[in-house]
């Protein structure tokens, strides 16, 4: 899920795995942490986006409708 783009334009992204998936690994630029590893050694701005992202994941996991039309939410790539 792309959660936005730092003042330098680098995109942030965000992604629930059980595992890192073999097609992440070795891309330039990305890192994956544990965060009940990581977590309480974030600063602000991490921790900011990391409550965003958790936010985000919990509200798409449940609203099963659209508030706009009512019409059933589906995942799409």
């Amino acid at each position: 899920m792309l959660l936005g783009l730092l003042a330098d334009g680098a995109a942030v992204f965000a992604a629930q795995v059980e595992t890192l998936p073999s097609r992440m690994e070795g891309l330039e630029g990305v890192e994956a942490v544990d965060v009940r590893s990581e977590g309480q050694k974030m600063t602000g701005p991490d921790a900011a986006l990391l409550a965003l992202a958790n936010g985000l994941f919990q509200w798409h996991a449940a609203a099963a409708f659209s508030m706009r039309s009512g019409a059933r939410l589906a995942p799409t790539e």
